[in-house]
């Protein structure tokens, strides 16, 4: 959760500014930052109706880290006329591993209050991660100029976060006593709440 929130607050922040340095307008730059915005919503219903069981799960994380690398590394290295390409890669992809760290919550623990719990504490720990990194790449970098030598390092965080994504993605019974009864099959976010 750290490292999406991370890349996430560092996209909707500096994108707007770092592309006025690009050269767009104002304008366009506003548009570009409101359809991230618009594409998040297509990550989220993506990820949340996949139906992922087993090795599945593995791939899916690294599918959309690598989906929001290749966002961020185009939003910084991209010309202005393909922005809109990498903005919404950028926005399906921190979206679809929001969505994704949700499901695992649910998919990890065994009642509403263990997923409450360790959704809390990963999402405190996380969005505290986000706000010191965000407030400090602003004010250490923007006054010194070198905004732009850092514009990629939000995207780098992603490769970070897609070794987690195979770890904790794996299925529960993996390398499991063969006595042991089998994890439960992971389901939509849709089906969760359709159960309860």
């Amino acid at each position: 959760m750290g490292l999406q929130s991370l890349v996430f607050y560092a996209v909707v922040g500096f994108t707007p500014s770092v592309l006025q340095e690009k050269g767009l307008s104002a304008e366009q730059a506003g548009n570009l930052g409101a359809l991230f915005q618009a594409v998040s919503l297509l990550g989220v219903v993506a990820v949340s109706w996949a139906p992922v069981r087993g090795r599945g799960r593995q791939w899916l994380s690294v599918g959309i880290s690598l989906t929001v690398l290749a966002g961020s590394l185009g939003l910084w290295l991209g010309s202005t006329a393909t922005q809109w390409l990498w903005v919404s890669l950028a926005g399906i992809g921190t979206a679809g591993v929001f969505s994704l760290c949700l499901m695992l919550f649910a998919e990890r623990t065994d009642s509403p209050a263990e997923a409450a719990a360790l959704s809390g504490m990963a999402q405190a720990v996380g969005y505290g991660i986000a706000a010191i990194r965000a407030a400090g790449r602003g004010r250490a970098l923007r006054p010194a100029g070198l905004m732009d030598a850092d514009d990629g390092a939000a995207g780098g965080a992603e490769p970070a976060g897609m070794p987690a994504g195979l770890v904790i993605g794996q299925p529960e019974d993996a390398g499991a006593d063969p006595g042991r009864p089998p994890a439960r099959p992971m389901r939509s976010a849709y089906a969760h709440a359709e159960s309860a």
